[in-house]
């Protein structure tokens, strides 16, 4: 999987720029506020159709003008594409090889992406949603058939809100409760299947970098304590007799899988409250690189990388060893100070400062 080319038309702080790229990638280096991060920004776009950066489109408008265009030559499975988006305050256009794409989920199922963000320290570090937001994501990236569910999931989860704020026959709150079960049973197994996945590479990663490390281990925790022995429908039908009452007083749906989180332990203590700061960086650009590992497995094809500032702040001991375990089949891109990413990357380097002057 490789990215050609890429063009922009009033993208952030580029009016247009536009720049050829080879299939081990770049260093994207250049003064603060360049447009370093906005190029990868640029890149990550066509996986995902938003911003990894920005919540509006409407934002990702160079300053003083009303649209913004951006366009890339894919090499995907072996035959090429051309990906393009657009955005004028008021439409968004996303095309695959000139033809208008329906649902921006299905960019999902085509160009692959994985962003190392400086913010990363916080599937470590914060609360429940982002850690489920990081997975749900892992397993979406090639599962269809998941993202299908989780966005099926969150329908009957509103409507299921919706009643329980009006009044409603018995016969009523079974079918949404009967739905709701199902629709939660379908995305714990598919969590459940990607984790064992995800797992298996687990202790090898950490213990590359931390041969300290006895045992890793992430375990998948329900906002309701789950009694031994029950299946997963028979564990979510007893919540919802249990929680019955007290969901008609709040008014609102008080257990299901968008409340559920990931324990990440190593040495069998949870990370985030006895791991240091540096460890946590470390820690999380592990899970992404296993996110990676388990993508190009399932997916038989190598995601584009790309690395927003994240690198230089670890140590040379650290960077060697991710070197090591850096497959060369992924095509690279950094954005990083210049004599960092030349001292460590064998990848060719776009100066912005020199660029954006011609």
């Amino acid at each position: 999987m490789r990215i050609r080319n890429i063009q922009l038309n009033n993208f952030r702080n580029y009016k247009k720029f536009s720049h050829a790229f080879n299939d081990k990638g770049a260093i994207v280096t250049g003064n603060n506020g360049s447009g370093k991060t906005n190029l990868l920004e640029a890149i990550a776009y066509f996986a995902f159709g938003k911003s990894f950066k920005a919540r509006n489109d409407a934002d990702l408008i160079n300053f003083g003008e009303d649209y913004f265009r951006i366009q890339a030559d894919m090499h995907i499975r072996s035959v090429d594409i051309n990906l393009a988006a657009g955005f004028d305050n008021k439409n968004k256009i996303i095309k695959i090889d000139g033809e208008p794409v329906r649902k921006i989920s299905s960019l999902y199922q085509c160009f692959k992406v994985i962003s190392f963000e400086p913010d990363d320290i916080n599937i470590i570090n914060g609360s429940p949603s982002i850690r489920r937001k990081f997975f749900d994501l892992a397993v979406s990236q090639y599962s269809f058939k998941y993202l299908h569910a989780l966005s099926s999931f969150h329908k009957t989860l509103k409507q299921r809100n919706a009643l329980l704020k009006m009044e409603y026959t018995p016969e009523e709150k079974k079918v949404w409760d009967d739905a709701y079960i199902q629709a939660c049973c379908e995305i714990f197994e598919e969590r459940s299947g990607y984790l064992e996945d995800f797992k298996t590479y687990l202790l090898e990663f950490f213990r590359h970098f931390f041969p300290e490390i006895d045992s890793a281990d992430i375990e998948y925790s329900f906002s309701v304590s789950r009694r031994e022995g029950m299946t997963t429908k028979d564990y979510y039908n007893d919540i919802c007799k249990r929680h019955s009452r007290k969901e008609i007083e709040t008014g609102r749906t008080l257990f299901g899988i968008h409340l559920d989180d990931y324990i990440i332990k190593l040495n069998e203590l949870p990370a985030k409250f006895f791991a240091s700061q540096g460890q946590k960086r470390v820690f999380a650009l592990i899970l992404k690189m296993i996110h990676a590992k388990v993508l190009a497995e399932k997916n038989n094809e190598y995601p584009v990388l790309i690395f927003d500032d994240v690198l230089a702040e670890l140590d040379k001991k650290r960077i060697e060893k991710f070197r090591e375990f850096l497959n060369p089949e992924h095509q690279v891109f950094i954005a990083s100070p210049r004599e960092f990413g030349e001292k460590y990357f064998d990848l060719d380097v776009i100066d912005l400062n020199s660029v954006l002057q011609d």
